[in-house]
């Protein structure tokens, strides 16, 4: 395999994900996805470029208060951030088919398309990095990818947590994650949404990025 592939599966150090406070918000814009999708994105800095994808239920902002971030950009790179669609200020739609088909990592694909990057290194964290594994196998642009905090088992395509995730995220009883959709609700995140994230959660083989 010709890109260079990093994986923390559990947990990525403190280094790379301890908070910094006063990140900056709402400094982006939007685009319009290949769906009609609108992705609320940032750029900030000059240099070779890197995108930071966000985990399950966060947003762009989760990833600017970190100090990867802030060293990226002391470091010369371009950094770029985004709200996954269900997420932030991105569009949330309810349809089967805005989730379906790698629609997430197609909006990253997109988003290099339109700030004509040829190649770029991209992070991810959590769900992020499952998106990312998929970026890994899509575009030939990735050029080297950090990946953690995912769990050892996501390339399942039938992951139990997955399912767990989305019969709770779709109103079943699941004792274990109560307090998952608590705080879901609590903190006026798009329960539909995040449902449908969990429903069509992509899976890559071992084998997919040996290609």
């Amino acid at each position: 395999m010709k890109k260079l592939f990093v994986s923390f599966f559990l947990l990525l150090s403190t280094a790379f994900f301890s908070f910094v406070e006063n990140a900056q918000t709402d400094t982006g814009n939007f685009y319009s996805s290949f769906d009609g999708t609108r992705i609320y994105y940032e750029v900030k800095g000059n240099g070779y470029p890197v995108i930071l994808v966000h985990g399950f239920m966060n947003t762009a902002d989760n990833m600017k208060r970190n100090e990867v971030y802030q060293q990226l950009l002391s470091a010369g790179y371009k950094v770029i951030v985004l709200d996954m669609r269900g997420n932030g200020r991105s569009d949330k739609p309810h349809n089967d088919e805005a989730y379906a088909n790698d629609a997430e990592a197609k909006d990253i694909m997109a988003l290099a398309t339109l700030l004509h990057i040829d190649h770029y290194n991209i992070l991810g964290y959590s769900r992020g990095s499952i998106i990312t594994a998929r970026l890994l196998v899509l575009d030939k642009r990735v050029n080297k990818a950090v990946m953690g905090g995912m769990g050892a088992d996501f390339t399942n395509p039938k992951w139990p947590r997955r399912i767990m995730f989305y019969r709770a995220l779709s109103g079943d009883t699941v004792k274990e994650l109560e307090a998952v959709v608590k705080h879901v609700k609590d903190a006026g995140l798009d329960q539909k949404a995040l449902a449908l994230q969990q429903k069509y959660q992509p899976s890559t083989s071992k084998e997919a990025w040996q290609k």
